[in-house]
């Protein structure tokens, strides 16, 4: 674990120092955890693959920003989980119209997204580890 905080380390300095950051090496390292994590709290693999994208979009779009950053991994993390809600609101809004429905309690969708995170993360260093 020690090599995978290293790792992240080194990614966080390069995206912050570098003049064109690697961002293969932290699309590589970062999207198939951040579309495991999206699918779980949007329970729609395409959705969640595409607000992944649109948030890695977003990220190179930024470039000089990055020096505001010192951890990308929460910068992805949290800006995947903001776009999932605003997914599911809008998702819960269109099928309110539909079915003259409706309720979202945010602090249970909040509570969940950041437990998912963490199974995620934990998931992720349980393969690393084996």
């Amino acid at each position: 674990m020690d090599d995978n905080k290293k790792d992240t380390d080194e990614l966080n300095n390069e995206l912050r120092t570098a003049q064109h950051p690697n961002f293969r090496a932290v699309f590589d390292r970062y999207y198939p955890s951040l579309c495991y994590f999206a699918e779980k709290l949007v329970q729609d693999n395409p959705a969640a693959e595409d607000i992944v994208e649109d948030v890695f979009l977003r990220l190179w779009q930024k470039e000089p920003d990055f020096d505001k950053h010192k951890n990308i991994k929460a910068v992805l993390y949290i800006a995947v989980k903001n776009a999932c809600l605003d997914f599911i609101k809008m998702r819960r809004r269109n099928t309110d119209k539909i079915n003259g429905l409706g309720y979202l309690v945010e602090q249970e969708t909040e509570t969940y997204a950041l437990k998912e995170m963490i199974r995620t993360e934990i998931l992720k260093d349980l393969y690393a580890e084996l």
